[in-house]
């Protein structure tokens, strides 16, 4: 999900992104993947923000029955908020920073 700050900014952008996590989570178990990785490259995102998308996605990856699925979240250290919005992060869904 690179340049994920990108699809937040606009509501169809958001409903495509989470369509696309839904579709990919109903795969066969042999064909979906490990689980998905999300990259904030712009630092635009404050933490608050981060945590709703993360909370967002991993809710419809559970939903899609794929609770057991890894989600990993790059945040860049603009702006100083780098480590808050990992922490937020982790706090709402994610299962690792990279």
């Amino acid at each position: 999900l690179r340049d994920f700050s990108n699809y937040s900014r606009s509501h169809k952008g958001l409903e495509e992104c989470l369509r696309l996590v839904d579709s990919l989570s109903r795969l066969p178990p042999n064909t979906r993947p490990f689980g998905f990785m999300m990259e904030e490259p712009t630092g635009w995102l404050f933490p608050d923000e981060v945590g709703r998308l993360c909370r967002m996605i991993r809710w419809t990856m559970e939903r899609a029955g794929f609770a057991q699925g890894r989600f990993l979240v790059h945040v860049h250290w603009n702006f100083g908020l780098g480590e808050a919005s990992q922490l937020t992060a982790l706090c709402n869904g994610a299962d690792g920073v990279w």
